[in-house]
C-alpha cells in the first residue's frame, strides 16, 4: 500500500479538481441542484476520509474511485427520491381500494391493480415520476416541467414514451394471458 501523505493542501487541490465535475455529473442524472451539491459534497468527503485512513492503494485508480462512490450516492437519492411521499398528497390511487359488494369483481379489480403496479415497476424511475404527477396528481404538462426543471417539450415526448413503453408491457401482458388460456 502507498503511503499518501494527506495533506490540507493535498486535500484542498482534490477538492479543487473534483467539485465541479462532480457537481456536473451528479446534476445531469438527478436534475435537481441540492441533491446534486448533496452527492458531491458527501462523496468528496467520502474520499477525503479514505485518504486520511489510507484506504486508497494507488493514485491512478483515484478517478474511478471517486466517480464510483458519486455513482453510489446518485443511486441512493434516486432510490430515497422515487420512495418519498408528499404529505400532503392523497395516497396512491392504485393502492386506493373501492368497496365491491361482488367478490369476483374484486378479486378482478386486484389484479389489475397488481399487474399496472408490475408495469410500472419496469419503468424508468424518471417515467414513472411523469406518469405519476400526469395522471395520478393531475398535474399538466406545463407544471411538471417547471417542478422536474426540464423543457415541455421534454415532458411531453418522456410522457409519451412511457405511455407506449406501458403499452408494450401491457401487450405482453395479454400475451400471457391469451397463451395459457386465462
Amino acid at each position: 500500500m502507498q503511503d499518501l501523505r494527506v495533506t490540507a493542501e493535498y486535500e484542498t487541490s482534490l477538492i479543487e479538481s473534483y467539485r465541479s465535475r462532480l457537481l456536473y455529473f451528479a446534476l445531469r442524472r438527478l436534475r435537481d441542484r441540492t441533491m446534486a451539491e448533496e452527492v458531491a459534497q458527501d462523496t468528496l468527503t467520502v474520499v477525503l476520509q479514505a485518504l486520511r485512513d489510507n484506504r486508497i492503494d494507488d493514485v491512478a485508480k483515484m478517478p474511478g474511485f471517486i466517480f464510483g462512490v458519486a455513482r453510489n450516492l446518485v443511486s441512493k437519492a434516486l432510490r430515497e427520491r422515487s420512495l418519498q411521499v408528499d404529505p400532503g398528497s392523497a395516497p396512491d390511487p392504485i393502492d386506493a381500494v373501492p368497496w365491491l359488494e361482488d367478490p369476483d369483481a374484486a378479486l378482478l379489480v386486484e389484479e389489475q391493480r397488481q399487474q399496472v403496479r408490475e408495469a410500472l415497476g419496469q419503468l424508468s424511475l424518471s417515467d414513472r415520476d411523469i406518469l405519476r404527477r400526469a395522471f395520478f396528481a393531475e398535474q399538466s404538462l406545463e407544471e411538471i416541467a417547471v417542478e422536474v426543471g426540464i423543457p415541455y417539450a421534454a415532458v411531453r415526448k418522456r410522457k409519451s414514451r412511457a405511455l407506449e413503453r406501458l403499452r408494450r408491457i401491457f401487450s405482453r401482458y395479454g400475451h400471457k394471458r391469451n397463451r395459457y388460456g386465462t
